[in-house]
């Protein structure tokens, strides 16, 4: 299939096709045998960089592939560049860790291809692959995390909230399930029969209902798997929420951790001394996990860091990100970056007085430096009007981190993030970033 150059708004719906049970059928209308791009050579690194055009629900997505030198210098323009990825709400995507392939999930469609990148050809990127993914998630979409060059973990949660009214007494019971599947990359494919379901547990009492309502950014430690958890609370005669908090920070933080690569002896692990979800319900975006010294730090959504070593909550460690970084406003952390030495690095956005993260018009995104062993965080001297809401990911290379932050009214740059410098400073500009109106950078891979 010819790669196609990307376009400004257009807007497609969304199609939704029937999957097979063992999935990992080629795309019929590509060659046999395509052409193989060229690669960098042995040692370096590709640098994909994500483009979004539109915040809202619908939106015209593009992939641009760079060399270390391209992300450096000169201007990254999408203005009659790049690879389109299609017209939906969300692309999920990905890289193996050089960025010599990539891979994209489109979450309306549950399809997800595999692309190689060429960079400085103008066919950007070749598909070598794509597979049909519903049939794995119980005929569903869902999301999608890499765990190495080798699998990437599907997963999709099913809540069921269902009100009934019986002799004029109104009552409402709740069903949560987690659907689990493995992806071998090298050969794309998911076997459905593999697919692991989970029960998941709802809290009932006479008045209320608390059940998962979100999972997100799976990260495999010490021979486990774990999800951040969102909970909800609603009322039984109503079935509706007990509070209108929009960042979950009233339900304890709370992980959920299985056997990996089994997949089983799933348990939830929670710290009872802090509030605030460990993932933001049903997205994509958002909070991740590193690991550090055999220990899991992970942020909630209300500015905290967490650590969890031998399986369980180490309730001594903390840090609250608002006191540590000075902020007089309310935070909440939008991505969590983990690079090297105890080093971190979180995207973060201001709350409004009702709750809600500050919108798009209003942008007032940010990036801190966190210091895991200190305790410490530094806000970075980042342009104003950035709008990180949705961003997917930053790229580690040779122990810096590399991010694409362009402002919501002017021109950007790439960043490139030093671990060793503590102040505020610390980093180098790249390549300029060249945005209309509307446009998002969203990640490099």
């Amino acid at each position: 299939m010819r790669n196609k150059l990307f376009t400004l708004g257009k807007i497609a719906t969304l199609a939704i096709a029937i999957a097979t049970t063992l999935v990992a059928c080629k795309d019929k209308e590509e060659p046999q045998a395509p052409p193989t791009p060229p690669t960098p050579p042995s040692g370096e690194a590709t640098f994909n960089v994500l483009y979004r055009v539109g915040h809202d629900r619908a939106a015209d997505w593009s992939l641009q592939p760079f060399s270390e030198a391209g992300i450096k210098v000169g201007e990254i323009s999408f203005q009659g560049k790049g690879y389109n990825l299609g017209s939906t709400r969300t692309q999920q995507v990905f890289s193996s860790h050089n960025g010599s392939v990539v891979y994209v999930y489109d979450q309306g469609t549950g399809e997800l291809s595999k692309l190689k990148p060429a960079v400085g050809s103008t066919e950007v990127y070749t598909k070598i692959g794509k597979i049909d993914t519903k049939a794995a998630l119980d005929n569903g979409t869902g999301n999608i995390r890499l765990i190495d060059d080798n699998t990437a973990i599907l997963y999709r949660l099913i809540s069921k909230v269902t009100t009934e009214t019986t002799n004029g007494e109104v009552d409402t019971t709740v069903t949560a399930t987690a659907v689990i599947a493995k992806v071998d990359l090298q050969n794309l494919t998911v076997n459905a029969a593999q697919t692991k379901k989970f029960n998941l547990p709802v809290a009932t009492t006479s008045k209320t209902i608390l059940y998962v309502t979100g999972l997100d950014i799976p990260v495999v430690a010490n021979g486990k798997l774990y999800f951040g958890v969102a909970k909800n609370e609603i009322f039984r005669s109503t079935g509706k929420k007990t509070a209108g908090d929009k960042l979950q920070g009233k339900n304890e933080a709370c992980s959920w951790v299985l056997d990996y690569p089994s997949l089983s002896n799933d348990n939830f692990i929670t710290n009872a001394a802090v509030k605030g979800a460990t993932a933001r319900p049903n997205s994509f975006y958002g909070l991740s996990y590193g690991v550090y010294n055999n220990s899991l730090y992970h942020t909630t959504i209300d500015g905290k860091v967490l650590k969890i070593t031998n399986g369980s909550y180490d309730t001594s460690y903390e840090i609250d990100l608002k006191t540590a970084a000075g902020f007089p406003e309310t935070i909440a952390v939008m991505g969590f970056f983990y690079v090297n030495n105890g080093i971190a690095y979180a995207n973060y956005s201001l709350v409004t007085d009702k709750g809600k993260v500050v919108g798009y018009d209003n942008a007032a995104s940010g990036v801190l430096r966190i210091d895991l062993n200190a305790k410490t965080a530094v806000k970075l001297n980042v342009p104003a009007k950035l709008w990180l809401n949705f961003y997917q990911a930053a790229k580690v290379h040779n122990g810096k981190l590399y991010m694409a932050l362009c402002p919501t009214d002017t021109k950007g740059n790439i960043y490139i993030f030093d671990p060793t410098k503590t102040d505020a400073n610390g980093f180098e500009k790249g390549a300029a970033l060249e945005a209309l109106g509307g446009a998002l950078y969203l990640g490099v891979f």
